[in-house]
């Protein structure tokens, strides 16, 4: 299934998906640095990885949002075609 009816489509449905996949990219680098500076807990290690995974979720709901709100969009111009 390809939802991307156009250029505009394409670009409002990947562009989003790439910053996501930057934010988990920093995440998971956050995580690897606090991992290897040290094995025992720390509250700054700790916070540091709450505040990857909170960064991480701060891009996943627009995002869920913006592929819902395109969908709908794309769906309605397609029936306009459709009539006229």
């Amino acid at each position: 299934l390809w939802l991307a009816r156009d250029t505009v489509d394409f670009i409002l449905l990947s562009v989003p998906l790439m910053i996501l996949m930057c934010a988990e990219v920093d995440n998971s680098a956050i995580e690897a640095t606090v991992d290897r500076v040290g094995e025992e807990y720390h509250e700054l290690s700790g916070r540091a990885k709450d505040m990857g995974s909170a960064a991480v979720f701060m891009v996943l709901l627009p995002n869920t949002i913006n592929c819902r709100f395109n969908g709908t969009v794309s769906q309605f111009r397609t029936h306009e075609k459709q009539e006229g």
